[in-house]
């Protein structure tokens, strides 16, 4: 194709395309532009294909392959209750598989697929018959986990797949953790936290709160969907607002949680455009 100094070419001159044939997963791709008379003289730019069987979506943001889900200790179930569509062009017979990968003892997990199952089922025994770009009603799916006064991490996989072909398939991994009630009862009388704002946010965002006596540190801790902590800032315990910036933060659904002495008091959703 030749072109001449500041040329460019038409939209549809080059495109790539991409077959998954039902498979999920990413390829990457190189593609190359250079100088058929002089090599050294190129572009290489590289594409990303993701091909997902089946796209989960929560609170009305859609989900990547895992998410984190997290309340106080006195809480007594956490529910993740997703939509879930199919995104193949293809009606599939659909069931659920849950895998438990890292359980906190003493804790209790079930889930939800048109039935509800009790916590030894793995495999639901129902199917769900979705027509391609279709998406389930609320609550036809839904994970459960009690966690029965014990603190820690209990991560689950759901696997949803195609009865008649499982290379049909999706695997998301949902973090349910509970956290320690270790701060003292009569700090928490008297500490209070509004919502963070704006939410969903942009460039900052802003807190207002009252603290006592008994409040040694307090922090905002922001963590991503795989719950690394990608910002924390230690609250003026002199004050009663403070202000944050996450312009450095790509946009996307993060959680953020309000630290007292050294302990999580709460962990709330932020979204970030």
């Amino acid at each position: 194709f030749v072109m001449g100094p500041g040329v460019s070419s038409a939209q549809d001159a080059f495109s790539g395309h991409y077959t998954p044939l039902s498979y999920s997963g990413t390829t990457i791709v190189e593609y190359m532009f250079y100088n058929m008379d002089d090599e050294s003289q190129n572009l290489k730019v590289y594409v990303k294909y993701v091909a997902n069987n089946f796209q989960l979506t929560w609170n009305g943001e859609p989900m990547g392959a895992s998410v984190s889900v997290s309340a106080e200790f006195i809480v007594g179930e956490l529910v993740f209750n997703p939509i879930v569509r199919n995104s193949t062009d293809s009606t599939l017979k659909v069931k659920v598989r849950r895998t438990n990968l890292i359980v906190v003892e003493g804790s209790e997990n079930y889930f939800q697929w048109v039935l509800p199952y009790e916590d030894s089922t793995n495999v639901s025994i129902e199917y769900l018959e979705m027509a391609p770009g279709a998406s389930t009603e609320v609550d036809l799916f839904s994970g459960h986990y009690k966690p029965n006064g014990n603190a820690g991490t209990t991560s689950v996989e759901y696997t949803f797949f195609d009865i008649d072909y499982e290379i049909i398939y999706q695997k998301f991994v949902v973090n349910y953790t509970s956290l320690p009630d270790a701060i003292d009862e009569s700090i928490l009388k008297g500490v209070h936290f509004s919502a963070i704002y704006p939410n969903p946010a942009i460039n900052f965002v802003n807190l207002n709160y009252t603290l006592v006596p008994g409040v040694k540190s307090a922090s905002i801790r922001i963590s991503n969907i795989l719950g690394t902590v990608v910002s924390e800032t230690n609250l003026n315990l002199n004050s009663n607002s403070t202000h944050v910036d996450v312009s450095q933060l790509d946009g996307g659904i993060y959680f953020y949680s309000v630290i007292l002495n050294g302990e999580r008091l709460s962990t709330k959703k932020l979204v970030i455009r």
